[in-house]
């Protein structure tokens, strides 16, 4: 075996670590510059509706597409009940909501005039469009998980989970031989699917300019609880209590989402700030992705995949 000197070593990762201390400096002062930095806020998104539970054929004109989807909006359980104007209103409310608590300087779209005379980095967040589509999701559970303690009377339905036997290894076999059974059961659950397609142009302080349209998504589902259970029968059965989405609960599509998806533009525009600047120093990208706190107002590194997406 191959052995390296510590020396060796120290040299092989000293470029590691500045590069991590690097991106920990580049980070530290951004933080420090985001009171500097404007953001207008724009809202203006085109919405739309689509109920997806029904499937539209491609090779229609462009007549029976239209009739097919108007049917399939008035079909739906939820969407049809959505105040396009109301829902655009209250979900641009709640978006621009940990903007206005981190600690960049807000202006709202009316004030376009004095946020184009701030002498500092500026950034336009736009909204440009929002759908709402209501479909199905399964819901997937397996026995492998730690069950919830069953309540008498809660649970309203019951199915028969799957089998499966996996043939495993002899020297790692437990007491059932050489077969492990796991059990695991699939739900059909209603969903609502917030796509946001979102803007953002950044002015830098280097001047440099860069306009990015990003895509983010944010899912609400029926809610189901339930345990399986193999008590009085040769079969292995789930049952479960399922809260389903009413159009009472239509308000979550507009705040749930909104508010997520307003951290995530903030930490799209932190991560493009400190990759420009790397990218400035090291002519590679960073390899850290940075989140921000609205409890502590710092950056911070995170293991989260970054939850949005940029398209070209």
């Amino acid at each position: 075996m191959m052995r390296f000197s510590p020396y060796i070593l120290l040299i092989l990762i000293i470029p590691i670590l500045n590069s991590c201390f690097t991106e920990q400096r580049l980070a530290y002062r951004y933080e420090k510059e985001l009171s500097k930095t404007s953001i207008l806020f724009k809202n203006s998104a085109d919405i739309f509706l689509t109920n997806s539970k029904v499937s539209i054929p491609s090779k229609l004109n462009v007549e029976e597409k239209d009739f097919l989807y108007d049917s399939a909006f008035y079909a739906s359980d939820l969407i049809q009940h959505i105040d396009i104007n109301e829902f655009k209103n209250q979900f641009g409310k709640f978006f621009i909501k940990p903007l206005n608590d981190s600690r960049f300087h807000i202006f709202p779209a009316d004030s376009i005039a004095r946020f184009i005379m701030q002498d500092r980095p500026r950034i336009i967040v736009d909204i440009v469009q929002i759908e709402v589509e209501e479909n199905y999701d399964y819901y997937y559970d397996n026995i492998e998980e730690d069950p919830l303690y069953l309540k008498q009377g809660k649970y309203l339905h019951i199915k028969e989970a799957n089998e499966h036997i996996e043939e495993i290894n002899e020297h790692i076999n437990d007491f059932r031989g050489l077969a492990k059974e796991t059990y695991d059961i699939e739900i059909l659950r209603n969903a609502l699917t917030i796509n946001m397609w979102l803007k953002i142009d950044l002015w830098l302080e280097d001047s440099t300019y860069s306009t990015n349209m990003i895509f983010l998504d944010y899912n609400i589902f029926d809610k189901i609880e339930g345990v399986f259970t193999w008590k009085y029968t040769d079969k292995v059965n789930y049952i479960y209590t399922i809260d389903s989405l009413d159009v009472n609960e239509l308000w979550k599509a507009e705040e749930y989402p909104a508010i997520e998806l307003g951290n995530a533009s903030i930490n799209f525009i932190i991560n493009t700030v400190i990759d420009n600047r790397y990218n400035a120093k090291y002519n590679s990208s960073t390899n850290n992705y940075w989140q921000y706190s609205s409890k502590s107002k710092k950056i911070i590194p995170t293991n989260k995949e970054p939850n949005y997406q940029v398209l070209e």
